[in-house]
């Protein structure tokens, strides 16, 4: 760990593509805080490719909601509903070569949060991500929202009660 950079706690249960630390073909991604923002850094081998060479846009998309999703979670100390998505992808993202990936919140009010996520590689904007996060006030709130979620003891934890 670098001066002036901390590292997000995760579920060790959690299994997310993305971020999930026991989900042994995943991504993976490790979050830090930077002031106000959350960053990441990660290389993407060749399985994560669609195309030679190239990373799928399905887990460019699964790699910026989940700086999205944790973004709101440092915000906001819980998990949220996502309520609405604009994504825009500038350029392909290379297999073999570092990404860093910034989140941070544009716009917040008592119900929602609006984040937005940044993919770079060698220093160009390649992916970018915009999406409202609804603040719940209660476990059963979140499940009212999204029922099909199921979220692990630890996140359950974190929501009010």
């Amino acid at each position: 760990m670098s001066e002036g950079r901390e590292e997000l706690e995760n579920d060790p249960e959690n299994a997310c593509f993305g971020c999930g630390p026991s989900n042994p073909k995943g991504i993976r991604l490790r979050f830090f805080r930077e002031g106000d923002r959350l960053v990441c850094d990660t290389t993407f081998d060749k399985w994560f490719s669609n195309w030679p060479g190239y990373v799928s846009d399905h887990v460019v998309a699964q790699t910026l909601d989940c700086m999205s999703e944790w973004t709101c979670y440092d915000h906001t100390g819980q998990v949220a509903p996502l309520v609405r998505v604009i994504t825009q992808s500038s350029r392909p993202v290379v297999v073999g070569d570092p990404v860093h990936l910034v989140g941070y919140v544009t716009q917040r009010s008592p119900e929602l949060l609006t984040v937005r996520a940044e993919l770079r590689q060698r220093g160009e904007l390649r992916a970018e991500l915009e999406s409202e996060l609804r603040i719940v006030k209660s476990l059963e709130e979140f499940h009212r929202l999204e029922p099909e979620v199921e979220l692990t003891p630890l996140m359950k934890h974190q929501l009010p009660k």
